[in-house]
C-alpha cells in the first residue's frame, strides 16, 4: 500500500497544508502561525474543515510586501526577508 507521504508528484499541490506551506517557506510552524497571527502572512482558506493556502496567494502576498509584483520582470530587493529567502531555495518539481 502506498502512503499519502511517499507519493512523488510532478507538479506543486494547488492547496498546501500550513506545515507544507512553512516547508516551503524554510520556516517552523509556529513562526507560520505567529506570522499569520500578526498579520505577515495571509490567513488560510478554509477547504471543507482543513485550512489551506493557496501557494500563489503566498507568494503574491510575500512579493507585494516586497514591492514586487507577481509576473512582472524586475530585481529582487538586495536584501530579501526570510520569506523571501526560503521561496528563493524552493527547488521546483521536475516535469
Amino acid at each position: 500500500m502506498t502512503r499519502k507521504s511517499d507519493v512523488q508528484r510532478s507538479y506543486p499541490p494547488e492547496y498546501v497544508s500550513a506545515d507544507t506551506a512553512a516547508y516551503l517557506l524554510d520556516c517552523s510552524r509556529s513562526t507560520l502561525d505567529d506570522d499569520v497571527r500578526r498579520g505577515l502572512l495571509p490567513k488560510p482558506l478554509e477547504v471543507g474543515t482543513m485550512p489551506r493556502w493557496r501557494w500563489r496567494d503566498l507568494d503574491s502576498f510575500i512579493l507585494s510586501r516586497n514591492g514586487l509584483a507577481p509576473g512582472t520582470p524586475g530585481e529582487a530587493p538586495s536584501e530579501p526577508d526570510r520569506y523571501s529567502k526560503g521561496v528563493l531555495r524552493v527547488a521546483t518539481p521536475h516535469a
